[in-house]
C-alpha cells in the first residue's frame, strides 16, 4: 500500500501523463493499437504512429478499461513487484527463504532502482521481462526464454539488450563441457527465435526496429547534432558523489565476486562456473555503462542483485547472516533518507501545478499548441486530447522527422526569430503557445502579436505561460528591404533578413554615412557592417505613420532622407530588443527614404534590423491587446522611448543570426 501511494507522487512526470493519455485513447478506440496519433503531427505521427512500447500499452489499456487511471498504476506496480519476486525466486537456489528475501530486498530497494520502478513507464515492464530472461537462461528454461525474449522486444524499444544477453551466453558456451555447451546453445537458439517472433508479430513492424535504432542513436546525437538540447535526466551521466550514493551496493557485489571467483576455501568462495562468469561479465558491462547514462543502472542493479545470491551463498554461514542484515539496514536507511530528501524538493510540484493551470486556461475546441518544452506534451495529451502539439517524449523525434523544423523551433525558443508570430502561426500552424522557457516567454510578453492568457495580471507568478497568437500579423512591420554589404576598410559580411528581397545592387548612401561612424569604430577588429534600405513599396504602404520602432545590432544608425534620425551611440547590449520607439515629425510620407547601417562584432550572435511604423490608433490597439502595458505611448518631444526598459508593448524583437557559412 505504501508503494502504491508513493506512485502518485510522480504526477509531474510527463511520460506518465503520455502513457495514461495513450491508454485512454486506446480504450476509447476499442483497439489494442493506434494507427495514427494526430495530436503529434509534426513528428509524423499524424500519418503513422510507430508505438515503441506496444505491449506496455496493451497492459495499461486493459487495466485502464478495468479501473481507470488507478488501475493502470496498480498494474504497473504489480509488474514491479514481479521483478522483486524473480530476484527472490532466483536467490532460493543458493539461500534459505529468509536470506533470499533479504537478497531480493537489498537489490529491489536500491534508491536508483525502486523510485524508477514506481514510475508509470515502459521500462518497468522491460525490466521484468529482462529478469525473466536471465532466470530462464540461468535455470535452462527454453520455453520461458522464448516468451521472455519475445515479450521484451514487444514491450520496449531497446531490442539490442536481449541480443547482447544471448550473444554473451553463446560466447561463454565455448568454454563449457560439450553437454553444457549444447544446452546453452539451445537456450540461445530458442531465445533468438523468441526475439525474432516478438519483432515480427509486433503490429508496428518494421517501424519498431527503425525507432529502436533512432533511440539507440540518442547518446551520439546528444553530443552531436542535438548538443545543447534538453533531454530527460535519466540519459545523462551521474557525477561521482551520485555514483557512490546510487551504486555502492552493486559495485561492492562486483568486488566481492571478483575476490571470491574460483576460490575453493576461505571466507568467500564463488565457483568458477557459467552462472558466475555470465553474471559477473554482464553486471560489469552495465556497471561501466552506468558511468555514461543513469538508465544503465536499471539493469546494473538487478544484475548485481542476481549475482548477490551466489556471493552470499559462498560466504561462511556465520558471516552470511550478518552481511544480509547489514545490507538490508544500509539499503533501508538510504531509502528513507532519499525519500525524505525528495519530499522537501518542491520545484517539480510547482511546475506541475502551473502546467495544469495553464492548460486549463486554453479555451474549449480543437486547436494546435506550440509547446516550446517537449515534456509538456504528455500533459496536453492526457488533459486535452482534442489539441495538437509540436513534439513529445524527447527532441530526437522532431529532429528525425524534420531537421529544418527542429532548427526553427530551436531558434524560436532561444528568442532568435525576428517575427515569432509568423513562425508560430505559419511554420507551426499554432494558435496557442505553452512555454516555460524564459527566453521565449520574455519575448512574447512584449510582442504585440501575442496575448498572454496565463498567468493573468492579477495571478501569482508562474514558471509556465500560455499565449494566444494574433490571427493576423501586425501590418506595422517593414517586411521588405534592399541590402548591401558596406565596402571599404571595414571587414564585411552578408546579413540575412527574413522576407528581404534579393536586390543587392549598389545604392546611393547618405552623405554623412561614413562620417557618422567614429574612427575608433571603423578600426575595431572584426567589425561587420551592412546597409539596409526599406523598400519603397513598404514606405508607401505605411505612409502617414507618426511613430517608428527601431531594432538591430550593436551599432545601429537610421537616416530619413539623408538626415541622421537615430544612433545607438555605443554597442547595444540587448541585440534581441527593439531599441527605441521614435515620434516622427512630420509623419512618414510615401516618398521618404529610410536607410539603416547596422554593425556587429564578429562574435555577435545576432545581426540584422527591424523597423515598424505606427499610427497612434494602432499603438493603442496593440498595447490594449497586451493589457499589461495599456495606455503607454512614447512622448512627442522627439526623444526616443527606450523599450529596453520594458516600457513598450512592441518589443523585444529578435534579430536573426548571421548565416553560419558567412561568419
Amino acid at each position: 500500500m505504501v508503494l502504491y501511494q508513493k506512485t502518485f507522487s510522480y504526477l509531474g512526470d510527463s511520460d506518465r501523463q503520455y502513457h495514461l493519455g495513450l491508454s485512454k485513447l486506446l480504450v476509447d478506440a476499442g483497439s489494442l493499437h493506434l494507427e495514427k496519433l494526430p495530436q503529434a503531427e509534426d513528428v509524423g505521427w499524424g500519418d503513422y504512429f510507430p508505438d515503441k512500447e506496444y505491449l506496455f500499452h496493451v497492459l495499461t489499456s486493459f487495466a485502464y478499461r478495468a479501473a481507470g487511471e488507478r488501475g493502470a498504476v496498480a498494474a504497473v506496480l504489480l509488474v514491479a513487484v514481479g521483478s522483486a519476486w524473480i530476484l527472490y525466486a532466483f536467490a532460493l537456489g543458493w539461500l534459505t527463504p529468509p536470506l533470499a528475501l533479504a537478497c531480493a530486498f537489498s537489490a529491489f530497494f536500491s534508491t536508483a532502482l525502486v523510485f524508477r520502478l514506481l514510475m508509470l513507464r515502459p521500462h518497468v515492464l522491460a525490466l521484468f521481462c529482462f529478469l525473466l530472461l536471465q532466470f530462464a537462461i540461468l535455470r535452462r528454461r527454453p520455453v520461458l526464454c522464448f516468451f521472455a525474449a519475445a515479450a521484451f522486444v514487444l514491450a520496449y524499444h531497446a531490442f539490442y539488450i536481449p541480443l547482447i544477453s544471448l550473444g554473451l551466453v553463446a560466447v561463454l558456451a565455448f568454454a563449457e563441457p560439450k553437454g553444457n555447451r549444447m544446452s546453452l546453445w539451445k537456450i540461445v537458439g530458442v531465445g533468438f527465435a523468441g526475439f525474432v517472433v516478438g519483432i515480427v508479430v509486433n503490429p508496428y513492424f518494421p517501424s519498431n526496429v527503425m525507432i529502436g535504432i533512432l533511440v539507440a542513436r540518442i547518446p551520439f546525437l546528444m553530443n552531436g547534432a542535438l548538443k545543447g538540447a534538453h533531454f530527460g535526466m535519466e540519459l545523462y551521466p551521474v557525477l561521482a558523489p551520485g555514483m557512490l550514493k546510487l551504486y555502492y551496493l552493486p559495485f561492492l557485489i562486483l568486488l566481492a565476486a571478483l575476490a571470491g571467483l574460483g576460490r575453493k576455501d576461505g571466507w568467500l568462495r564463488l565457483p568458477n562456473d557459467f552462472t558466475s562468469r555470465y553474471l559477473l561479465l554482464f553486471t560489469l558491462f552495465f556497471g561501466l555503462l552506468s558511468f555514461q547514462t543513469l538508465r544503465a543502472g536499471e539493469y546494473f542493479i538487478p544484475l548485481a542483485g542476481l549475482l548477490l545470491a551466489p556471493v552470499l551463498g559462498g560466504l561462511e554461514p556465520w558471516l552470511r547472516n550478518r552481511c544480509a542484515l547489514v545490507l538490508m539496514a544500509a539499503q533501508l536507511f538510504n531509502l528513507v533518507y532519499t525519500a525524505r530528501t525528495e519530499a522537501g524538493f518542491e520545484p517539480d510540484k510547482i511546475v506541475t501545478e502551473n502546467t495544469w493551470s495553464a492548460i486549463a486556461a486554453i479555451p474549449p475546441g480543437p486547436a494546435k499548441v506550440y509547446n516550446c518544452d517537449w515534456d509538456t506534451a504528455g500533459f496536453l495529451l492526457r488533459a486535452r486530447p482534442d489539441l495538437r502539439f509540436v513534439d513529445l517524449l524527447d527532441p530526437t523525434l522532431l529532429f528525425a522527422a524534420n531537421p529544418g523544423l527542429h532548427k526553427v523551433r530551436y531558434d524560436l525558443d532561444a528568442g532568435a526569430v525576428t517575427d515569432p508570430r509568423a513562425a508560430v502561426a505559419s511554420v507551426f500552424n499554432s494558435t496557442y503557445v505553452l512555454c516555460r522557457d524564459r527566453m521565449l516567454n520574455d519575448q512574447l510578453a512584449f510582442d504585440g502579436g501575442f496575448q498572454q492568457l496565463y498567468p493573468r495580471r492579477d495571478s501569482p507568478p508562474s514558471v509556465m505561460s500560455l499565449f494566444r497568437v494574433a490571427s493576423r500579423p501586425s501590418p506595422a512591420f517593414v517586411r521588405s528591404f534592399r541590402m548591401k554589404v558596406v565596402e571599404g576598410d571595414i571587414q564585411a559580411a552578408r546579413a540575412f533578413v527574413p522576407g528581404a528581397g534579393a536586390d543587392l545592387r549598389p545604392i546611393e548612401l547618405p552623405k554623412d554615412f561614413m562620417q557618422s561612424l567614429s574612427l575608433r569604430e571603423l578600426r575595431r577588429p572584426g567589425l561587420n557592417c551592412a546597409h539596409f534600405r526599406a523598400a519603397d513599396s513598404e514606405v508607401k504602404r505605411l505612409s502617414g505613420a507618426s511613430y517608428l520602432g527601431v531594432g538591430g545590432g550593436e551599432a545601429l544608425r537610421v537616416w530619413r532622407n539623408g538626415k541622421l534620425l537615430f544612433a545607438s551611440g555605443r554597442a547595444y547590449p540587448r541585440t534581441r530588443s527593439v531599441q527605441a520607439l521614435l515620434h516622427l515629425e512630420p509623419s512618414l510620407a510615401s516618398g521618404d527614404r529610410l536607410d539603416l547601417l547596422v554593425c556587429s562584432g564578429a562574435e555577435a550572435p545576432y545581426w540584422a534590423v527591424a523597423l515598424s511604423f505606427w499610427s497612434r490608433q494602432e499603438l493603442e490597439k496593440t498595447c490594449a491587446w497586451k493589457r499589461e502595458f495599456a495606455g503607454f505611448l512614447p512622448n512627442q518631444s522627439g526623444e526616443p522611448a527606450y523599450s529596453g526598459d520594458a516600457l513598450s508593448c512592441l518589443g523585444p524583437m529578435a534579430s536573426p543570426s548571421v548565416p553560419s557559412g558567412l561568419r
